[in-house]
């Protein structure tokens, strides 16, 4: 009977949300592409989701990398355990190696997010979250920056090496 019972509630299970591959890569125009790492979590609040991911920019055969974060309004569906994302915004891009459009980047960035199927896993994501606030809440190590005792004579001296 526990069988048969346990069967069932797998049979009628919600199908959990196809994992995403990362990276992803988009054109955005024929000499411009950009190669998106995958998301990290930062925080999630009210149904407002934070992340923060690296890309590569690949224009002309030159690569640049640099990272944005983005924000988006979530629906979180716990029976079906998804997560599908209403609007992604960019808020904060830096290209530190390229000499590139922040805003047209970052409109065109905007664009392409919110063309593409924004359903994942509500457990990934709580899983991702959970990986990144215990990276966060690691004690700094405690690290001896004393500069060492400097010796100064004003006579000749010699330095001995003993092996």
């Amino acid at each position: 009977m526990v069988s048969f019972l346990f069967i069932t509630v797998l049979a009628f299970a919600a199908p959990e949300a196809p994992a995403m591959k990362w990276p992803q890569d988009i054109s955005l125009s024929s000499k411009e592409k950009l190669t998106i790492f995958q998301p990290q979590v930062e925080s999630l609040e009210h149904n407002m989701v934070t992340a923060r991911a690296a890309f590569k920019m690949t224009e002309g055969g030159k690569e640049s990398y640099g990272s944005f974060v983005m924000k988006a309004d979530t629906l979180i569906d716990k029976s079906t355990n998804t997560v599908s994302f209403k609007t992604i915004k960019v808020v904060d891009l830096q290209i530190p190696t390229g000499k590139m459009d922040k805003e047209k980047l970052t409109n065109s960035l905007e664009k392409e997010l919110n063309s593409r199927p924004r359903t994942v896993s509500y457990n990934n994501l709580l899983l991702s979250l959970e990986s990144n606030t215990e990276i966060s809440k690691q004690p700094a190590p405690q690290l001896k920056n004393e500069p060492p005792q400097i010796i100064f004579s004003k006579m000749p001296s010699l330095l001995i090496m003993i092996s």
